[in-house]
């Protein structure tokens, strides 16, 4: 059987030389300098040593004369191999973690869009609302399921549809779009977080209830302001202007109108959890027939995410909204409820 051909020093890279460097000192000395190392360049060494083959005493020496000039010969012939990238590195971090660095999943996904996870499903459907379903089908395969699954269902139907498509046709985005898309989504939540420390909670308050007495041509147009300094304040702002619970304050010729736009399935979803109060305002102005029917849909309907009740309470309250704006019905809040 024919020898494997050894590799001169002139033929080895950087990181081959590192690695016959510390393959050819004791364990605990090469492990001490390899804990060193940065961790991309500790793996870029030991993956070195594991494919670096026999290399040739004279080769040995000219890397270690470029390393350490007074470092003692230990001998002709060294050979890197698996084994001693793993003792190596189970001396430098534990057994645990050296099998983890040396053993990756084979499925574990890049560390793309890290942040995510510590975003709540309405800053993300607030952020991802005006993006194209391709790139928020992208942005969503670095989710964990659940926060996905809450985003989607805040997704407008259509949107929504498109984007769990794509989510199951579209190939695997080359790491240079992945890139290019998490800058971008990175850009918005930087922007976001900017806004968020311009504006307190308090001042966004004060400046609801200022525009909540504004004629609504004016409320609009102060409304617009805002959302071109930043559309999360905005969003924000016109949230607290007029809530699911306000609903209570409508009358009842305006609460008829409302019923002939809201989708019973929605409103079931919508009362869940609600005061008997609210309930009792939507019962009144339908039909005992509906009524009965949508007593029956909250009843034995099966269990829903708290996620889910907010989108469809802020569907029936932007319908409201829509209303008002269109001059079709009166937003008044009661003295009761004041």
């Amino acid at each position: 059987m024919e020898n494997p051909r050894q590799l001169t020093s002139r033929e080895l890279t950087p990181i081959q030389k590192v690695a016959v460097l510390l393959a050819s000192l004791d364990e605990d000395v090469s492990a001490s300098i390899l804990k060193q190392l940065e961790p991309h360049v500790m793996i870029r060494v030991t993956e070195a040593m594991r494919s670096l083959g026999v290399i040739s005493g004279q080769a040995r020496e000219h890397v270690i004369e470029e390393c350490y000039a007074s470092l003692r010969e230990m001998g002709e012939a060294m050979q890197g191999d698996s084994s001693t990238a793993t003792k190596l590195l189970i001396k430098a971090l534990g057994e645990q973690k050296a099998h983890e660095l040396m053993n990756p999943p084979p499925d574990e996904k890049r560390a793309a869009f890290g942040n995510l996870s510590q975003m709540s499903p309405d800053q993300l459907a607030a952020i991802l609302n005006r993006e194209t379903p391709n790139v928020i089908a992208l942005i969503l395969r670095y989710a964990p399921s659940n926060l996905a699954a809450d985003v989607i269902s805040q997704l407008p139907e259509e949107i929504r549809r498109h984007v769990i498509v794509f989510m199951c046709t579209a190939s695997d985005p080359s790491e240079e779009i992945v890139t290019r898309v998490e800058a971008h989504l990175n850009e918005k939540i930087t922007s976001i977080a900017r806004s968020k420390k311009l504006v307190d909670i308090d001042n966004i308050d004060l400046v609801a209830s200022i525009i909540q007495h504004m004629p609504h041509s004016m409320e609009e147009d102060m409304l617009s302001a805002i959302e071109e300094k930043s559309e999360f304040i905005a969003m924000d702002v016109r949230d607290r202007l007029f809530t699911f619970e306000d609903i209570i304050g409508l009358s009842d010729q305006a609460m008829r109108r409302l019923m002939q736009e809201v989708d019973m399935s929605a409103l079931a979803i919508a009362l869940r959890n609600t005061k008997k109060e609210l309930q009792d305002k939507f019962f009144h102005n339908m039909s005992k027939r509906a009524a009965e029917g949508l007593r029956d849909d909250m009843q034995f309907s099966q269990k829903i995410r708290v996620s889910e009740v907010d989108a469809k309470q802020r569907e029936i309250v932007n319908t409201v909204r829509q209303l008002a704006a269109d001059g079709e019905i009166t937003i008044t809040v009661d003295d009761d409820y004041v």
